[in-house]
């Protein structure tokens, strides 16, 4: 087992490109992970449109016409 993965790590060490998928990418996409995880969600505020040309469009759903 332990042969392997010094195998496997030659083999990627031998290529230059394949060295920001082995090493520097986990480390930004869990930076980047923790970081968004950081941020607290907050309601946004929303406001149904009033407009009578909202009620005749066709493509508003009925219940959001009714109303």
């Amino acid at each position: 087992m332990w042969s392997t993965f010094l195998t496997t790590l030659r083999i990627n060490l031998r290529e230059k490109s394949s060295l920001f998928w082995l090493f520097c990418f986990p480390i930004l996409l869990s930076t980047m992970f923790l970081a968004c995880s950081a941020i607290s969600a907050r309601p946004m505020r929303s406001q149904r449109c009033g407009s009578p040309w909202w009620r005749m469009a066709t493509t508003a759903s009925p219940k959001a016409r009714n109303n």
